[in-house]
């Protein structure tokens, strides 16, 4: 899901406000770990998209969210390659 269609979503449908990104953890400070960190945090938003999109009425947010959790859920196999190549 690109940003500006997510910030429309959350300003007209989900909350009638902006969303306010914050950081919530520390950056790992090695490349292996950061890719290991960045391999959770995909597969827990991928997760975390598809729950909202499973408890959604409206065919449309179901759809955004679908597509959003199957977006991160690539972005997770992008780090897992990298694991494995990294080794």
């Amino acid at each position: 899901m690109k940003s500006g269609t997510f910030r429309r979503l959350c300003r007209s449908t989900l909350t009638g406000r902006q969303p306010e990104p914050e950081i919530t953890e520390e950056c790992p400070d090695d490349y292996q770990k950061g890719l290991r960190a960045s391999f959770v945090d995909e597969q827990e938003t991928a997760d975390f998209y598809q729950d909202i999109a499973d408890k959604a009425r409206s065919p449309y947010l179901k759809d955004i969210f679908r597509r959003a959790s199957a977006d991160e859920q690539n972005h997770a196999v992008w780090f897992l390659s990298f694991l494995i190549l990294r080794g």
